[in-house]
């Protein structure tokens, strides 16, 4: 693996406009694991989550 020096940098998330964080130690993982940087804010990524959730419970039933 390359020696990449990773900085934590600040990210504008796609759904509320707020910015967010994106640690050094976060983009060395997420690069590890082939992800992209995250486009949505911790906050608005539980929300989605939930949401997705609800709808699969709700397909269940």
């Amino acid at each position: 693996m390359s020696d990449i020096e990773y900085v934590d940098k600040d990210i504008r998330c796609v759904s509320c406009g707020q910015t967010f964080t994106h640690s050094a130690t976060a983009q060395r993982f997420y690069a590890a694991q082939w992800f992209k940087d995250p486009r949505h804010c911790r906050s608005c990524r539980e929300q989605r989550k939930a949401q997705r959730e609800a709808e699969l419970q709700q397909v269940a039933s």
